[in-house]
């Protein structure tokens, strides 16, 4: 004896509405799920920070003014440098060593820096002061900075590569501020090495537009600073981008881009290993280039409001042809399913 109608036709029922109920469970599914998701991100800030054991950073550029604060050592050495400790009169040295505690700070004049140096993981923020002038910018540190800075020859105009420094030691003493000349000919050095936190001001820097390159960066990146005061919330450091340029992250596998506005906050969380693909310091401010995979992306108007902007599962299929292309396919074998059990096509509205 066969199945009776009716009970065949009740299976049929159960059956298509199972088919079509997993279907929604697993598409609702699938918009549930954000998987890492490779990105490319475009923006222009006032300032960046990040962890990095990069090692280097930015490139070799002749300074107008270069400040260094929170300086542990520096060893000067040439053939004529002019030293004077607290007004005294100068007296012409060969090489000088100083040394001091956090507050030990120097000021360099019409000179050239080689690539500052990280020592291990370090914290870095690149910013641009409140009043940008090409060339000028600042980095901090937490962790050590090694580096060299090259005195020039004397220009036409008479500027000469001098230093002064503050709250310096030499041979153990403490001193207000020592000052020194370096020779007219140039070519002359001074070795630094940082304390754990140290800034770096570049003023007038040439050539302006520092460019770096290929920079690894870890943990997650805030594109936020929180101002001195009562207040901790977090203000956004995204700025107007130059003509051109937008401010945006790109989601490669979707094809899908994430605007931003200029009052947004933006965290990135990478999944693995996230690269500064390109930085560049310019007078509207600083320029980024970033990518990697990351498992975590939100914007919002602040920090209370982010909204995850992460792409599911769903996202990645191309919809038009996946999606819409298995319609026909699971209509095929619902029928298929009820000629198996007898259930005539005609019942559906289907012609034979």
């Amino acid at each position: 004896m066969g199945i009776p109608r009716k009970r065949r036709k009740s299976w049929a029922v159960g059956i298509v509405a199972g088919v079509w109920a997993s279907t929604a469970l697993a598409v609702l599914a699938l918009t549930w799920i954000h998987p890492s998701a490779l990105t490319s991100v475009s923006l222009t800030v006032s300032e960046f920070s990040f962890n990095t054991n990069s090692g280097v950073l930015l490139s070799d550029a002749y300074e107008e003014q270069l400040l260094i604060s929170g300086i542990a050592a520096l060893d000067v050495s040439g053939a004529d440098v002019k030293m004077s400790i607290d007004d005294r009169p100068a007296v012409t040295v060969g090489s000088i060593k100083l040394s001091g505690d956090p507050s030990f700070s120097c000021s360099f004049y019409h000179v050239r820096s080689s690539r500052p140096e990280l020592s291990g993981l370090s914290r870095v923020t690149i910013s641009l002061p409140p009043v940008s002038v090409p060339g000028s910018f600042s980095i901090k540190s937490h962790g050590s900075i090694t580096g060299r800075i090259t005195s020039q020859p004397r220009t036409a105009a008479g500027a000469s590569s001098r230093f002064g420094c503050t709250q310096a030691l030499l041979n153990g003493e403490a001193f207000q501020h020592v000052d020194g000349e370096f020779s007219t000919e140039g070519g002359d050095s001074a070795d630094f090495r940082s304390a754990p936190d140290v800034r770096i001001d570049f003023r007038g820097a040439m050539p302006a537009h520092f460019v770096d390159t290929q920079i690894p960066i870890f943990d997650e990146i805030r594109f936020s600073t929180v101002r001195p005061g009562l207040s901790t919330e977090e203000k956004t450091t995204l700025l107007p981008p130059p003509s051109g340029l937008k401010n945006e992250v790109l989601f490669e596998q979707t094809n899908y881009t994430v605007s931003l506005n200029d009052g947004d906050l933006l965290v990135i969380d990478p999944a693995s290993t996230y690269y500064l693909k390109k930085f560049s310091v310019e007078k509207e401010g600083i320029t980024l280039g970033l990518g990697g995979e990351v498992k975590h992306l939100g914007t919002g108007p602040g920090s209370s409001a982010l909204h995850d902007q992460m792409p599911s599962v769903l996202d990645r299929l191309d919809t038009k042809k996946k999606i819409f292309g298995l319609v026909p396919a699971l209509a095929a074998l619902i029928f298929g399913i009820l000629d198996k059990m007898g259930v005539p096509a005609r019942k559906w509205g289907v012609p034979k």
